[in-house]
């Protein structure tokens, strides 16, 4: 290796350690940022922009290339650790194919790492090329898989991944590496299969057993309890959850990344909702949404510090189109609920518009269901029919969650209006969707509006 970093004459390249693989070490990023890092640019952009020297270093003589593993390495540390907008446009100004052809699916991976909303229509453009049955490639698999969680198409995430892992299981190969399991136990927990999201994250946890030495292991494991913890939070089942968190937190050893720190702040919302705690949910939750209302803090900058009791800032950085922005799309219609407990509809809606605005070139399934419900749940009673009405509109069969909660606010919605007849069928079959997917506090809360509507809280039959 030269000191600049490059393959002495005759070295044949090495691999960056990649999730999934087990490569040697790739090269040393001391040696990678030198020119990289100017004047008031953030340690970890600088990281992320030496991976990117280092790809246009690299030697293609590889085989296969250097250049696409290391881009692909430099995304995933942005996502990690919610690189600065520069740091992400050189990412895709380096992997971003020709106008018109076509990706390979671990340049599609990288694109929505880097810029999971901005690149959002082309990540779809590209993954529409693949029918997930025909893929019979698995780390093609687990790339696709990567990227449509990544951009917010949680089935077809969980689409991809479950078809590698039955393709190795039919050749007698072991599973899927974490870092994919993770992806699809994030994407279930989206749509509301939390059952097998909880099955998925002990097989993350027994891989890591298994396989202690492995890099990656220690982040993927935190990532699974973060999932176990918001299902538990789901379930109401607060103190597990609050203590899986606190878990998570202690296997980062270097701290939690930016994009973990966002995950634990959404979970502690989540159970603060569950819990009826709405005035602390509230203020959690609109933390997630920095450069809505005017909260723009420089990236590059000092952050606000807000201490609270739950031990991490209230502001974190702005999310500019990056993980942060994607990693809040799960809070939108938690913010929606806690605001109309707490009578502040009026800056709530603010918040998704604002959001709706700067995020309009996403296609994304999650985006479009959630904005669509807290658009509804937040609306006037003059247009929120038409919302409610628009948001079950959806192809909701893969979304046992989503569904459940727009039945229930249109059906507690149509029950303040007296129209008790129409609610009653929503607010059954929002309760009966919540009970079998675990959702207990939301149940709870069906069978009472139920109730209260003159229906029997029994199932029928």
């Amino acid at each position: 290796m030269e000191p600049n970093g490059d393959p002495a004459r005759g070295e044949p390249p090495t691999r960056p350690r990649l999730p999934g693989r087990r490569a040697e070490p790739g090269p040393d990023r001391t040696t990678c940022p030198d020119a990289s890092r100017g004047p008031g640019t953030r340690a970890s952009d600088a990281e992320v922009l030496g991976l990117c020297a280092a790809a246009e270093r690299a030697v293609p003589g590889g085989a296969p290339p250097l250049a696409p593993d290391l881009l692909l390495a430099a995304a995933q540390l942005g996502w990690r650790v919610q690189a600065g907008a520069a740091a992400r446009e050189r990412v895709v100004a380096l992997a971003a194919p020709p106008a018109g052809s076509e990706c390979e699916p671990r340049r599609i991976a990288t694109l929505a790492l880097a810029q999971p909303v901005r690149q959002a229509a082309l990540v779809a453009a590209q993954l529409g090329r693949f029918r997930t049955e025909r893929v019979s490639d698995t780390e093609d698999l687990w790339m696709l898989g990567t990227a449509a969680h990544a951009v917010g198409e949680p089935v077809l995430a969980a689409d991809c991944i479950d078809r590698a892992e039955t393709l190795l299981r039919d050749q007698g190969r072991p599973g899927p590496p974490p870092y994919a399991l993770v992806a699809r136990a994030q994407a279930l927990l989206d749509l509301g299969d939390w059952h097998r999201a909880a099955r998925t994250t002990e097989e993350i946890r027994r891989l890591a057993a298994d396989d202690p030495e492995h890099s990656e292991h220690p982040e993927c494991v935190a990532d699974a309890l973060t999932v176990g913890a918001q299902a538990a939070a789901l379930g109401g089942d607060t103190a597990a959850a609050l203590r899986l968190t606190d878990r998570a937190g202690s296997l980062r050893a270097e701290g939690p990344s930016a994009v973990a720190a966002t995950r634990a702040r959404l979970v502690r919302a989540i159970a603060a909702c569950s819990d009826g705690r709405y005035d602390d949910a509230y203020a959690l939750l609109r933390a997630l949404f920095p450069e809505e209302g005017g909260i723009v803090p420089d990236p590059n900058g000092p952050q606000p510090r807000s201490p609270h009791r739950y031990g991490f800032d209230l502001n974190p950085p702005a999310p500019d189109g990056g993980s942060g922005c994607r990693e809040s799309f799960g809070a939108i219609g938690f913010l929606a609920e806690a605001a109309v407990a707490l009578d502040r509809r009026g800056e709530a809606a603010a918040v998704v518009a604002s959001l709706t605005r700067r995020t309009a070139g996403s296609p994304a399934s999650l985006l479009r269901v959630q904005l669509r419900y807290a658009a509804a749940v937040l609306a006037d009673d003059v247009e929120a029919e038409t919302l409610f009405r628009r948001a079950l509109a959806d192809n909701l069969a893969r979304w046992p969650w989503p569904r459940a909660r727009a039945e229930f606010a249109y059906g507690s919605w149509l029950r303040t209006q007296r129209r008790t007849a129409e609610a009653c069928p929503l607010l059954r079959s929002a309760r009966l969707g919540f009970e079998r997917i675990g959702a207990r506090p939301w149940a709870e809360r069906a069978a009472e509006e139920l109730r209260k509507a003159g229906g029997s809280p029994r199932r029928p039959g």
